[in-house]
């Protein structure tokens, strides 16, 4: 936590989209402060997570295996991963639409989370 607000490493290299900035802030039921990194290697990005005033690891844009060195990783913080939902654009092509974020499991799944639970008491 840092000035008071809930801090999250997000790992991506695309600017933060006001929907996440929103899903972060219903997850930790208020405001959230969102560090980035552009690291691409594991341990680089493990190291920054350890970091005491992180609250939270994002890995918005990741390659299969960084996100599979994830599922062991060895955390006391939640790493939160996007769900996404097949949908049709206006011309019938399909895309994936950011539903929300949920919580990366040891075996790759990512669960669903709900309102503020991720807020500290």
């Amino acid at each position: 936590m840092r000035f008071g607000r809930p801090l999250v490493l997000r790992v991506a290299r695309t600017p933060l989209v006001p929907e996440k900035l929103a899903e972060l802030e219903r997850l930790f039921a208020g405001p959230v402060q969102v560090d980035v990194t552009a690291a691409s290697d594991a341990m680089t990005i493990f190291e920054q997570a350890r970091e005491p005033d992180i609250d939270a690891l994002v890995i918005d844009m990741a390659t299969a295996s960084l996100v599979a060195s994830f599922c062991s990783f060895d955390h006391n913080i939640p790493v939160l991963r996007p769900i996404r939902k097949p949908q049709r654009d206006h011309r019938g092509e399909m895309y994936d639409r950011f539903i929300g974020y949920g919580r990366l499991m040891p075996n790759g799944s990512v669960e669903p989370l709900g309102e503020g639970v991720l807020a500290r008491s």
